[in-house]
């Protein structure tokens, strides 16, 4: 019976150098796939340092780093930022920061760790532990969805969990 070798390891690119993919054929045919940009969601944000593919983080993560403290990496990828909705409402049935909270803890993140390349915005999720937890239905967590990502960051939402919706 033959015995096989294993097949050859792909390399990575240097760190920085994130325009071709291991598999790409040649500089002048590059991979199609590399037009789509895949964040790999990540509860270690020193990846972020590290890793050879982008990273989403939770904000819940970085939020427990000390402003301008040591420890928070500079990132050397691209990034995304996730508002941690989910974790958020099933823990706690509503958000425990507003948009001005919210916003000021990505300017931090911004300037301690870099420029990601989006950021999540705060909504209320649809699944059904989420929904349990908050006691609103589905139209209810859309609708407040729309008012966090519609209000500007000087009004306040037009209606919070457990109150009525305006016009009901």
């Amino acid at each position: 019976m033959p015995v096989y070798a294993p097949a050859p390891r792909a390399r990575w690119p240097p760190m920085h150098d994130l325009t071709i993919t291991p598999w790409t054929q040649s500089l002048r045919r590059r991979d199609p796939a590399r037009r789509l940009m895949v964040f790999i969601g990540t509860h270690r944000p020193w990846w972020l340092a590290h890793s050879p593919v982008p990273l989403c983080v939770s904000a819940h993560t970085l939020a427990t780093y000390v402003p301008g403290g040591r420890g928070l990496p500079i990132a050397g990828v691209p990034n995304a930022i996730d508002s941690g909705a989910f974790t958020e409402i099933r823990d706690h049935g509503e958000w425990r920061w507003n948009e001005d909270t919210y916003g000021g803890m990505v300017y931090r993140f911004m300037s301690d760790c870099g420029y990601p390349t989006f950021v999540a915005p705060l909504d209320y999720p649809c699944e059904s532990q989420v929904l349990l937890r908050s006691g609103g239905s589905v139209f209810e967590h859309q609708e407040w969805t729309l008012h966090l990502t519609e209000t500007s960051p000087t009004t306040a939402p037009a209606s919070t969990p457990g109150e009525p919706l305006p016009g009901q």
